[in-house]
């Protein structure tokens, strides 16, 4: 790593099927990036949510958040709350709270899932960490 790159990972990462409209579960957080998806406060919050897009608006804002792309609110497709926290598919300007967003632009952001033995899916689609 170059010292403008920065990482982060989540364990476990999940992201649920379709009749949970893709709600994303997220276990604990290590790395040298600012946790920008499991911050204690309801704007910031991004565990346990459904994705949302334009046309699909699983959020919990009066508004529909991937609509929203203006006075620096993210917009585009995400698992949102309430419009903040991290947002890698916005148009124009990444947003990962501190580490990303107007002021410390961004030229580009992976997102990397990977398969684990440690994660199960039920039936209903939910996910579970195994007991190790």
């Amino acid at each position: 790593m170059d010292a403008g790159t920065k990482a982060g990972e989540y364990d476990p990462f999940c992201v649920e099927g379709e009749e949970t409209q893709y709600k994303i579960r997220l276990g604990l957080y290590e790395g040298a990036a600012v946790d920008a998806l499991t911050q204690d406060t309801e704007a910031y919050l991004h565990d346990n949510q459904k994705f949302t897009t334009k046309d699909r608006d699983n959020d919990n804002y009066y508004q529909n958040c991937a609509q929203l792309e203006y006075l620096g609110v993210p917009g585009g497709g995400w698992w949102y709350d309430a419009c903040a926290g991290a947002n890698l598919n916005r148009r124009n300007v990444i947003y990962w709270q501190k580490d990303c967003n107007k002021e410390h632009l961004c030229k580009y952001a992976w997102m990397m899932v990977k398969p684990t033995e440690h994660v199960k899916t039920t039936k209903a689609g939910n996910c579970r960490r195994d007991e190790l």
